[in-house]
This record gives C-alpha cells, structure tokens and sequence, in this order.
C-alpha cells in the first residue's frame, strides 16, 4: 500500500476516533444538563479555543452541541487527507486515470476553475451548517441525530474541498 493511501485510512481511523471521543464527550455533558450540575472547567475551555459556540448557535441542546461542533469540526481536515489520498492515488502508489490522462486547454481552465470552487463550496457548506437542519440532518433538538449525522458534513465537505489537490495533482502529472 503507497503513502498516500496508508495516510488516508490513518485518517479514517482518527476521523472514528473524533467523532467517538466527540459523542461520548457530548453525551457526558448532556448528563449534566438535565441533572442541572455545573459544567466541569474543560467544557469552558473548549467552547473558548474551538468553533463549537459559531456551529451550535441555532441548535436547541446547548453545551452539548458546543462541545460536540467544537470537536467533529476537526474531522474537515482529516476528510482532506482522505479524500486526497484515495482519489489520486491507486493501492499501488500509481496516480489514478483520471489524475494522469492529458488534458485540452477546456479541461485546464476547467480544473483551475476546480481549484479555486470546490474550497470554496466546502467552506459555503460548513458555514451553512450552523448546528441545524444542514442537508436535512435535523439535528437541532434531538441529541441522537447530533451524534449520529452531526459529524456528516465536515467529514464530507472536507472529502469534496479534496478535489482541488487532486486536480493540481493532475495539473502537475501532465507536465511531466
């Protein structure tokens, strides 16, 4: 197996394991909510230092989503790595056929017009999202579909804004 693709099912697995620490994180302070005990220091600490308050400010569950949205945010950049290694590359380390093939002047404008669209659709999509109702995942009062799809959109819009790499990628395979 190439580089590329062990980078990206070790991205996979950690990707897992956010989303896992994320849900049990969440769910232990979704306890403490409706026990109505005081939040413990580091769920302060992490609604400061991460996103979490920007993507939960429309969801109806509080600190949990915070918490959650503050975490699940960091599978964006591991959904990059996954998307750039198993779309370029193939299990063999060679480049995939549709990053190698030759391009016409219509495909190089098409692709550096890639280049600068898909990030900026990935990022449209993650400030879109603002903790409810992102691509039909209501997720705003309901704690079970925060931890089961409230993760979907930064794992997904990062394997899209992946697509502009690979492009460049295959914008640099044809000089060659």
């Amino acid at each position: 197996m190439c580089r590329p693709h062990k980078a990206a099912w070790i991205a996979l697995a950690l990707a897992g394991l956010v989303i896992a620490v994320a849900s049990v994180a969440a769910w232990h302070v979704w306890t403490l909510q409706q026990g109505g005990q005081p939040m413990p220091h580091w769920v302060q600490w992490l609604r400061r230092v991460g996103p979490g308050d920007y993507y939960a400010r429309r969801s109806g569950l509080g600190a949990m989503a915070s918490v959650y949205y503050s975490l699940v945010v960091l599978t964006f950049p591991l959904g990059i790595v996954v998307g750039y290694g198993l779309l370029t590359y193939r299990r063999d380390g060679r480049l995939n056929a549709w990053v190698d093939q030759k391009r016409n002047l219509k495909g190089l404008l098409a692709c550096w017009f890639s280049i600068v669209f898909f990030p900026l659709v990935g990022v449209g999509f993650l400030l879109a999202a603002s903790g409810s109702n992102f691509r039909k995942l209501k997720v705003a009062d309901d704690p079970m579909a925060l931890l089961s799809n409230g993760w979907m959109p930064y794992l997904l819009t990062g394997i899209v804004v992946a697509l502009s790499p690979c492009i460049l990628r295959g914008l640099l395979a044809q000089r060659r």
